[in-house]
């Protein structure tokens, strides 16, 4: 069940960036949720030009059928590397300490996500 309730993880982060430009309207967070929202439309060209199957068995996802490459593992993806830059390259004053345990909590996150649509039967370790 914690993994079910970490591959949720990109709606909670939609969440929190819509929440922040309701709240701060800066131009970093509106240009994170472009970022994502571009990341979608990739996601939807490419399973459409892919148009490979989810594993036998997969549990009914909705409308989409195609598996390659899971929209989840891509949202994560990029908010792995977006967050990362961030941290890494225009937050100051904080320690490396601070920055290292971020990093890696951005990382443990991203890879609980990937591992769980694999696990939980969504995709297949090829798809993610």
């Amino acid at each position: 069940k914690l993994l079910a309730i970490a591959t949720m993880a990109p709606y909670f982060i939609m969440c929190a960036l819509t929440t922040l430009i309701v709240r701060c309207r800066e131009l970093l967070v509106c240009s994170w949720l472009a970022g994502h929202l571009l990341n979608e439309v990739l996601n939807f060209v490419l399973k459409r030009t892919f148009k490979e199957k989810r594993p036998e068995g997969a549990p009914a996802v909705g409308f989409d059928e195609h598996g390659m490459p899971s929209a989840h593992s891509q949202f994560m993806g990029f908010y792995f590397a977006f967050s990362c830059l961030q941290l890494l390259l225009r937050v100051e004053n904080t320690s490396v300490l601070y920055k290292a345990l971020a990093v890696a909590f951005n990382f443990a996150l991203s890879a609980a996500v990937c591992y769980g649509r694999v696990e939980l039967g969504f995709h297949t370790r090829a798809q993610v």
